[in-house]
C-alpha cells in the first residue's frame, strides 16, 4: 500500500522507476502545485483494505491481513464472536460466563478461573497477530473496538445492500447465544423485502 514518487534531474530514468510501480516522477525544479497534484494522485491509488475481517454469517471466523485466525481454546473464539455481536458494548466476566457457559449455573471460583484463562489465551492470540488493540479491558469490563474491524454484521446493521444481499439466515452458525441476533437480523431482512416488493408494486 506503499505510493512512490520520484523526484530527480534525470529525466531518463523515468522509465527505469514505472516498471518498478511508481506512482509517479517528478522533474527538479518542483512546484507545489505540481507536487500536490502528484501526492493526490498517489493517495487515490491507495484502497483501503482492513486488517481484520470478522465474518459473522453462516460460522464465525476472523481474518488478518487475509489470513484466517487460529485460535487456541475454542472458548477464547466464542468470546471473542460474543463480543462481536455484543457491537461495542461492555460486558463483566459474569455476563460472559452466564452467556457462554450454559451448563453450568454457579458462577464459583473455578468457573471464574476458567473464564479469565479463556480471556487470557484470547488476548495472547490477538497480540501474536498484531490485533490486540481491537480489545479493551477496563474496570472489570471487557469489549471490542468496533471501528477496528470490518464486519458484515455492522455493515448489514448499517445496511449496506451488499451485506444484506449476503445475509442467508444463518448467523454464528452454532453458538446458541447468537439466535436473538439472527432472528432479529431475519424479521429485519423479510421487512425490507416486504418494502422492496411494495416499492416494485408502485
Amino acid at each position: 500500500r506503499i505510493q512512490i514518487v520520484f523526484t530527480t534531474n534525470n529525466p531518463e530514468f523515468a522509465v527505469k522507476a514505472f516498471e518498478l510501480r511508481a506512482s509517479g516522477y517528478l522533474i527538479k525544479p518542483l512546484s507545489l502545485e505540481k507536487m500536490t497534484e502528484e501526492a493526490e494522485y498517489a493517495l487515490s491509488r491507495l484502497r483501503y483494505v482492513p486488517r481484520v475481517a470478522v465474518h459473522t454469517f453462516g460460522t464465525f471466523d476472523v481474518l488478518v491481513d487475509g489470513r484466517t485466525m487460529h485460535f487456541k481454546r475454542a472458548k477464547a473464539k466464542e468470546i471473542l464472536a460474543y463480543l462481536i455481536d455484543m457491537e461495542g458494548g461492555s460486558v463483566t466476566r459474569g455476563e460472559l460466563f452466564a452467556a457462554l457457559w450454559e451448563d453450568k449455573s454457579v458462577y464459583d471460583r473455578s468457573m471464574q478461573k476458567q473464564v479469565d484463562v479463556n480471556i487470557r489465551s484470547l488476548k495472547d492470540t490477538l497480540s501474536e497477530y498484531g490485533i490486540s488493540e481491537i480489545l479493551e479491558m477496563r474496570g472489570g469490563f471487557i469489549r471490542i473496538h468496533p471501528e477496528y474491524v470490518d464486519c458484515d454484521l455492522y455493515r448489514f446493521m448499517r445496511g449496506e445492500p451488499e451485506a444484506v444481499r449476503a445475509y442467508r439466515g444463518v448467523y454464528m452458525n452454532p453458538y446458541s447465544w447468537a439466535e436473538f441476533t439472527e432472528a432479529y437480523m431475519t424479521r429485519k431482512e423479510q421487512n425490507g423485502k416486504t418494502v422492496g416488493q411494495l416499492l416494485d408494486i408502485k
